[in-house]
């Protein structure tokens, strides 16, 4: 899952609009999942749908994972 214009404008909007703890979650979920990826592209050494002669491996899809915090849980 890529993060999109799209997805960071929303959570841009709802922060202004005095969002709640969910705003936060989807926040954390939104940051985690690029450290995800940016850490997935490193080591296999190609972004997304991207094909190269030194990538090591592939992606292989996705599946969504539940992290518990104090504040609570996110996808």
């Amino acid at each position: 899952m890529a993060i999109t214009d799209t997805d960071v404008n929303e959570l841009l909007t709802a922060i202004r609009a005095g969002g709640d703890i969910d705003v936060v979650r989807q926040g954390v979920a939104l940051m985690l999942q690029a450290l995800i990826d940016a850490e997935a592209t490193a080591r296999i050494g190609a972004d997304r749908f991207e094909r190269t002669d030194s990538g090591t491996t592939q992606r292989n899809g996705t599946r969504d994972l539940l992290l518990s915090t104090k504040a609570g849980t996110s996808t």
